[in-house]
C-alpha cells in the first residue's frame, strides 16, 4: 500500500535500517534558525544520499576525494591552498559543482521539501558530501558550492558559528581570484609538497 501510494519498489521499505546521520557532523548554515523539521528533512536525506553513494561505490569506479585539510588556516589562505593544490593557476572556476565532484566531492540536490535550506556538507567515512537547493539561482548554487567546499576544507568536524560561518564565506569570496590578486600571499614549497612533489603551494606572508 505504502510502495503503491508513493511510488517507490517495495524493495526499498524491506531494506535494512540505515545509519541516521546526526547534526553534530554536518555543517548547516543558520543551524539556530532552522526547525527541527527542516533539519531531520535534511538530515533524512543526506542518509539516503549516502546509502546511494555506497550502492554506486560497489559497482563504479568513483573519484578518490582531494580536498586540502585547512584546518586552522586563514581563509584566504585556504582558498589559495585549494586553488594550488588543485592546480587552478589563474584560470576562472566555469562551474562549481562539476569542479567539486572532480576532486571526490560527492554532490547532491536536496529534496523539495528542503527548499527553505541552501545547503549543507559533511564529511563522511573519509567521503565529502555536499548537498545543493537546487530550487535556487545558478549564481546562488554556485555561491552554496564554494561556501560548502570551505566547510569541508576548514572545518571537518562539522564545527558551527557565526565565526565558522564568516569563515566560509571569506573562502568563498577568495576562491574565484588567482592567488597573485592577494597581496598578502606568496608562493612557496610547504608541508604540502610532501605529499605532491614539485607541486607549488600557497603560504601567508608574515
Amino acid at each position: 500500500m505504502l510502495a503503491r501510494v508513493l511510488d517507490f519498489p517495495p524493495t526499498f521499505f524491506g531494506a535494512p535500517e540505515v545509519e541516521l546521520l546526526s547534526p553534530e557532523t554536518a555543517s548547516f548554515r543558520a543551524y539556530k534558525a532552522m526547525t527541527a523539521r527542516q533539519r531531520d528533512s535534511a538530515l533524512g536525506s543526506g542518509c539516503i544520499a549516502l546509502e546511494l553513494n555506497r550502492w554506486v561505490r560497489t559497482r563504479f569506479k568513483l573519484q578518490d576525494p582531494n580536498i586540502p585539510d585547512g584546518d586552522g588556516m586563514d581563509p584566504e589562505l585556504a582558498a589559495d591552498t585549494t586553488r594550488a593544490t588543485w592546480q587552478l593557476g589563474a584560470a576562472a572556476i566555469p562551474n562549481v559543482v562539476h569542479l567539486l565532484e572532480y576532486h571526490g566531492v560527492r554532490v547532491f540536490s536536496l529534496a523539495e521539501d528542503n527548499r527553505e535550506l541552501h545547503a549543507f556538507s559533511l564529511w563522511r567515512e573519509g567521503t565529502p558530501f555536499v548537498f545543493l537547493n537546487t530550487m535556487t539561482t545558478p549564481e546562488r548554487s554556485r555561491y552554496d558550492g564554494a561556501h560548502e567546499l570551505g566547510h569541508l576544507v576548514m572545518h571537518r568536524e562539522g564545527e558551527r558559528g557565526r565565526d565558522v560561518e564568516r569563515e566560509a564565506k571569506r573562502f568563498c569570496v577568495r576562491l574565484p581570484h588567482a592567488p597573485c590578486e592577494h597581496p598578502r600571499v606568496r608562493t612557496a614549497r610547504c608541508d604540502a609538497a610532501r605529499t605532491h612533489p614539485g607541486e607549488e603551494v600557497l603560504e601567508c606572508l608574515a
